[in-house]
């Protein structure tokens, strides 16, 4: 049951990666904004596959040890910048305070950081999370077979979705 909650997860953890991965970004505020939507569902998606009370949590040990800090810096990113705003490092911001015509003017600054389609490491751990999923789906089938001496069988489509094709 608690796989059967983690696969959609990770369905969708694809889907916002391949979207982000797709995204234009021409520099215009719509163009910041998509990407800054689409990197917070990738951080939040990624962060409920790894942490999940229902679904089938991944420990970080089980990460091959190369792509344990991008994990880390994921889930700093998730925690810091986009489920806390508690001061993530790609965030900064400042207030300047002017008086004059006897009145206070502010000017207001604030700086965004972002990997553009996302940062280059997200595909390698998005794929390496895909087959650990399917993996623990097929041990866990042939852990049934084995007590209960018949075939377990999950449906698949021999069809790739249509996203994930480039």
């Amino acid at each position: 049951r608690r796989l059967s909650n983690a696969l959609p997860t990770m369905v969708t953890l694809r889907y916002a990666h391949h979207r982000l991965r797709k995204a234009v970004f021409d520099g215009s505020t719509e163009s910041f904004l998509e990407h800054e939507l689409l990197t917070t569902a990738f951080a939040i998606i990624y962060a409920r596959l790894i942490n999940g009370d229902i679904g089938m949590p991944v420990s970080r040990s089980k990460l091959p040890a190369r792509l344990r800090k991008v994990h880390d810096d994921l889930m700093e990113l998730r925690s810091k910048r986009f489920a806390h705003n508690s001061g993530h490092k790609s965030v900064s911001g400042s207030i300047e305070i002017q008086f004059f015509d006897n009145q206070f003017h502010l000017t207001l600054r604030h700086e965004n950081g972002l990997y553009i389609n996302g940062a280059n490491e997200w595909e390698e751990l998005v794929v390496f999370l895909d087959g650990f999923m399917h993996d623990r789906l097929n041990k866990q089938l042939a852990k049934l077979k084995i007590k209960t001496g018949y075939d377990w069988v999950v449906p698949a489509s021999d069809e790739t979705p249509p996203w994930l094709v480039d």
